[in-house]
């Protein structure tokens, strides 16, 4: 495991940038549950200017985390591509040290 952190250090930012990503996407899923709570609790109420209103931010929040999904996916996807590549840069450099007769035992 020690040795995949090495492919983290070549690309820092690109990993930062999935952490933060990640880490918006999951706020607006906390916030998600709470305006649920929110439009039950204006149900159990019978306050239908509450429960309207609550209904619409939760679609506001999910219009907005559907966006940083999008682009999380996208940069995640950018990143393992960058890590994979210098994951085999590095076996292929590791692998053509060795003279041809040692793969042919």
């Amino acid at each position: 495991m020690k040795y995949l952190f090495k492919y983290i250090k070549y690309e820092p930012w690109r990993v930062s940038l999935v952490i933060v990503l990640q880490t918006i996407c999951s706020l607006f899923r906390v916030a998600n549950s709470v305006l649920n709570v929110y439009i039950l609790n204006s149900l159990v109420k019978f306050d239908l200017k509450a429960f309207m209103f609550y209904i619409l931010l939760n679609i506001a929040v999910f219009v907005v985390m559907t966006v940083f999904v999008f682009f999380d996916q996208i940069e995640q996807v950018r990143t393992i591509q960058y890590l994979s590549l210098h994951l085999k840069q590095d076996v292929i450099t590791h692998l053509s040290k060795y003279p041809i007769k040692k793969f042919q035992e």
